[in-house]
């Protein structure tokens, strides 16, 4: 459409693009990992601090070794399909979650014309899914399947070992 020249500098701004939120995903995560076990719901271990720089230098390795068995196991579109479609999914059910939040009485933040700009937001983040699911049926399966498991793990590993009250629900 742009010619050339236009091809080459879009697929400059996507390499940069991927590189950002690779990036921030990589910086991101391990701090997820760590908040989990500093609340109880991963292995207290994680979340400690290095003496030396306090950085969670224990959950920054599982995301090293997680990274690693992903680009080892497959190509760039298989980890674009296993990722990308969980990612988006865990997205919805956090904006999802903020409805329930609000409906508990939970009132920090204000939204013009709420829910409508909610139920938009999931309308097509349900679109998007069907789309990443169609294109990459297996990827989606096996994302959803590797995430899923982690479901007993907690159960198993996580949910009486740190006393989390048994009415809570995952």
């Amino acid at each position: 459409m742009f010619g050339p020249i236009g091809g080459k500098i879009f697929a400059a701004v996507v390499c940069v693009s991927v590189i950002g939120t690779l990036f921030a995903y990589l910086l991101v995560s391990p701090r997820v990992y760590y908040a989990m076990a500093k609340d109880g719901l991963f292995f207290r271990k994680v979340g400690e601090l290095h003496p030396r720089f306090g950085t969670p230098y224990l959950a920054i390795a599982i995301q090293m070794v997680l990274a690693s068995v992903l680009i080892f196991t497959g190509g760039f579109n298989e980890i674009l399909g296993y990722f990308f479609f969980v990612v988006i999914l865990a997205i919805g059910f956090a904006v999802a979650g903020l409805h329930r939040l609000r409906s508990l009485g939970a009132s920090g933040y204000q939204t013009p014309l709420y829910p409508i700009p909610l139920l938009i937001y999931l309308v097509l983040t349900v679109i998007v899914l069907f789309f990443v699911g169609m294109r990459n049926p297996l990827q989606t399966v096996v994302g959803l399947v590797v995430v899923s498991a982690g479901i007993p793990v907690y159960h198993l590993l996580f949910k009486h070992r740190y006393g989390v009250d048994k009415n809570d629900q995952i």
